[in-house]
């Protein structure tokens, strides 16, 4: 199994940063390690080793992991119907990436956020962090990210299917990038 092989590989990297003391090593392995369970679904254990990872980045003073690694907890707290947590970790998220300026962390937070607001009914919300996506994917001019496409896809399925008046729809995105037909 590639993820046995993986966990080994992590495992070993682990134990040498620990040895050399290097934090840097360290962190980024505990971050592979997270990536690896939460793909697996043993949510808790790589909750473990995101909080681990952060810990080291909070020392380090490396922001973009440590948002990295909310986003990543608040993904799995999404995914287990932890959404307050959930969305407490990713508006942590992206007050990090605003403080730096990071325009396509800030993209991905608010994107995460409407995601979260959906999955948890609150239709309102969601689409308001959705435009909000739509209106800095065309400002940052980031439309190479998953994230545009996922929001052109959820506000043509979901306003549509929601809503009579689909013009409504136009408000939320650039009209050139979504047609919708009544």
């Amino acid at each position: 199994d590639e993820y046995k092989k993986a966990f080994e590989i992590f495992e070993q990297q682990i134990k040498y940063y620990r040895t050399v003391n290097d934090l840097s090593g360290l962190s980024v392995s505990y971050f592979n390690f997270g990536v690896g369970l939460m793909a697996k679904g043993k949510f808790n254990d790589a909750l473990n080793y995101f909080k681990l990872q952060s810990d080291i980045d909070k020392k380090l003073k490396r922001t973009d992991r440590i948002a990295n690694s909310y986003s990543n907890m608040a993904q799995i707290y999404n995914q287990t119907g932890q959404y307050s947590r959930a969305l407490k970790l990713h508006y942590k998220q992206l007050l990090i990436d605003k403080k730096s300026s990071n325009k396509e962390g800030i993209l991905r937070a608010t994107v995460n956020i409407a995601d979260v607001y959906k999955d948890s009914g609150d239709i309102e919300n969601a689409l308001k962090f959705y435009k909000k996506g739509c209106d800095l994917s065309v400002k940052y001019s980031i439309k190479k990210d998953f994230e545009y496409q996922e929001v052109k896809k959820y506000i043509f399925n979901e306003i549509k299917s929601k809503y009579i008046n689909t013009k409504f729809v136009d408000y939320y995105c650039d009209p050139k990038s979504i047609k919708i037909y009544n």
